[in-house]
């Protein structure tokens, strides 16, 4: 069915008063969304932060356990060589036994150093671990209750927001697309107002004085007429 342009201009006040009802509904929940959503990130950062660090921690120590593998086969090669300079009947057995022990004698304290490295880096993790675990469980309690908070609010204007909701979608499917991609453009632009009245020949979205003949035009329902200030949609007063 064919629209006139008053009937659309009276649609587009009536979508901006849903709107504005909406966004009244929204302005009800505070920042509870915004809070419950940077929880959320926060939440999942530690998370993602502690799985890196358990897995690092589970590297270290799976290198602690290799290199303390070494380190005692290293021993055990010691005791080897040293056993064997009692049996030794040249320079040159003696020579030989004496390189192999030093060699090995490098290897454990090589090891041993590592090791300390090692736990050093384990201790400095699991301080990091047990840091940011007790700081997960904090922000998983204050997300629990600002949950359970905007949950409540939500279930509070739950009705209200989707008749609105229903309505404007009424309301929406009998505007002409482009008339209607303006409006959105300019309310998501402009605090959530698209369409203004014309208030003592100024407009009530910006304040700024409308030319004499263009609050006639308006006011004669001859065309769309836009602020050439802000954009909105300029209606009359009386609609």
């Amino acid at each position: 069915m064919e629209v006139n342009l008053q009937e659309e201009l009276s649609l587009l006040v009536q979508l901006q008063d849903i709107d504005d009802q909406l966004h009244d509904l929204e302005l009800e929940r505070g920042d509870l969304p915004q809070e419950v959503g940077r929880l959320k990130n926060q939440v999942r950062e530690l998370e993602n932060f502690l799985e890196e660090k358990e897995a690092e921690q589970a590297q270290i120590q799976s290198e602690i356990r290799a290199v303390q593998g070494n380190v005692e086969m290293s021993k055990a090669r010691l005791l080897k060589y040293q056993n064997q300079l009692y049996s030794v009947t040249t320079n040159r057995e003696y020579d030989a036994i004496t390189q192999q022990t030093d060699s090995c004698k490098a290897e454990i304290t090589e090891g041993e150093n590592r090791i300390l490295e090692l736990m050093t880096s384990g201790d400095h993790v699991t301080n990091l671990i047990e840091e940011k675990s007790n700081a997960l469980a904090k922000f998983r309690e204050e997300l629990k209750e600002k949950g359970a908070e905007l949950e409540l609010k939500m279930q509070e204007t739950e009705d209200e927001e989707l008749e609105l909701r229903h309505e404007r979608e009424k309301i929406v499917v009998r505007i002409k697309q482009p008339i209607y991609a303006h409006y959105e453009r300019i309310r998501l632009a402009k605090d959530g107002k698209g369409v203004a009245r014309i208030i003592g020949n100024a407009c009530e979205g910006c304040s700024i004085m409308i030319p004499p003949q263009r609050v006639v035009e308006v006011r004669n329902l001859e065309d769309f007429i836009l602020c050439e200030n802000c954009g909105r949609i300029l209606v009359s007063d009386s609609l």
